[in-house]
């Protein structure tokens, strides 16, 4: 399984490209958010609305592709798994 960092959408694009074709990786995990830094301050980019960058690339890149995807997010101490190569099927792990 690939970790695809989401720091820009061009670097995700490169990195599945290197995990599927260089590597033969048929599965990947996407982050649902991108902590930046502007000075002395941080921020939670949701990378969807209101995004730093527009990642409709990514996500059609994603889902267009053969590899299993999947989206991680955490909300109290809760990990959600967004699958999105079944439609939206959400499994928790606590």
């Amino acid at each position: 399984m690939a970790v695809i960092p989401s720091n820009t959408p061009t670097e995700d694009t490169e990195e599945l490209e290197y995990a599927t074709n260089e590597l033969g990786l048929k599965a990947a995990l996407i982050p649902s958010y991108v902590e930046r830094h502007t000075g002395a301050d941080i921020w939670y980019d949701t990378l969807g609305l209101n995004s730093a960058y527009d990642y409709d690339q990514t996500v059609a890149d994603l889902v267009g592709s053969s590899v299993v995807s999947a989206v991680k997010k955490c909300v109290n101490s809760r990990i959600f798994t967004v699958n999105m190569g079944y439609q939206g099927n959400i499994s928790q792990i606590n």
